[in-house]
């Protein structure tokens, strides 16, 4: 297999194959094949990859194995201050009693021969398989985990039929802010909750970035409203396809599914100086350095942040000089109301 980068170890769909071993092209193995979505009418165009092999794929359930025994032998802090939403124990949030940097440093470690000797080397290059289609799309393929994963397998995987196994693709790019998610975790958990079905499965990937969580079989954002984009597969004519949308002679991109963030004007001032792109605005942001038309006004210790849309006077809590209380706003701008 042809890596295009040490990092991503990720394989191309245009030249996977060793040199020499190049797959031919022909009716029986074509390039890509367009298929209609009975149910939505939607154009999909599936290209043909150069796996043909399971030793070509990642066992993700022998992964998360070899994840939890990494991950139980690594140094643990000696007291918790806290426990955040992923350590609280729900099912959905990943594995209880191990704290985000916990779970960083296992998969980092995993990657890193000289701090994990011995283990195996299919292990190291992450839990899925990370592909780049002709159309551009860089799709991570996930090999058995979720609820149609077999419980148990006959034989040994690599002896295993392409048909036999379970096969999901998603983007191998966080939708947050372009995380690797194959430097993150995957984790296969029984959600009731969710799912309402006594002992159903639920996959659960991971980024390591900012700790964004999705549902594999959906996309769906867990604890977020972000949507991982998704692609179909199929096994036929002896390898793995991957499809793309094909609409308008464009071709490329995934299925992003889910309700939207509900609707409805936000309450907040408009905070547009000092407010990053993809960043909800905050009552305590810094906004020095900005021209003097936007610089924030100091009023004792309190600190003009905005207006609402109706035009009332916002202050932010935070003193601004550092002061180890609040006092009130000035009494001249008492009768302008305060928002939160």
């Amino acid at each position: 297999l042809k890596a295009t980068s040490a990092r991503d170890r990720a394989l191309s769909a245009e030249a996977m194959a060793a040199p020499g071993q190049e797959t031919p092209q022909g009716p029986c193995n074509p390039a890509h094949v367009d298929v209609t979505d009975p149910q939505t009418g939607e154009p999909w165009r599936f290209f043909r990859t150069q796996v043909e092999h399971p030793s070509q794929l990642i066992n993700g359930r022998a992964w998360i194995q070899v994840f939890e025994h990494v991950l139980k032998n690594m140094p643990r802090p000696r007291r918790a201050l806290g426990v955040s939403l992923s350590d609280s124990g729900d099912p959905r949030y990943s594995m209880p009693a191990y704290g985000v940097k916990q779970r960083n440093d296992a998969a980092k470690a995993m990657r890193d021969p000289g701090a994990t000797p011995g283990l195996p080397e299919a292990a190291r290059s992450g839990f899925g398989t990370q592909l780049r289609l002709p159309s551009g799309d860089e799709v991570l393929l996930v090999c058995n985990v979720g609820a149609r994963s077999p419980a148990e397998l006959p034989c040994k995987f690599r002896e295993m039929p392409l048909e036999g196994l379970s096969l999901l693709a998603v983007a191998a790019k966080c939708p947050h802010q372009g995380g690797c998610l194959n430097e993150g975790e995957v984790k296969d958990v029984e959600d009731l909750a969710a799912a309402g079905v006594q002992g159903s499965r639920r996959a659960i990937i991971r980024c390591p970035w900012h700790n964004m969580q999705f549902d594999l079989q959906t996309g769906e954002g867990i604890g977020n409203y972000s949507f991982l984009p998704r692609y179909p597969v199929r096994v036929m004519h002896g390898a793995v396809y991957v499809a793309v949308r094909l609409q308008d002679g464009r071709v490329g991109g995934g299925a992003v599914g889910g309700a939207p963030p509900p609707a409805g004007e936000s309450s907040r001032p408009s905070l547009e100086a000092g407010v990053c792109g993809g960043r909800e605005p905050s009552m305590d942001i810094d906004m020095e350095g900005e021209p003097a038309a936007q610089a924030p006004q100091d009023h004792g210790s309190w600190r003009l942040a905005g207006r609402t849309p109706a035009g009332d006077v916002a202050w932010s809590a935070t003193p601004c000089r550092g002061t180890a209380r609040s006092r009130s706003p000035p009494r001249q701008l008492r009768q302008h109301k305060t928002t939160c």
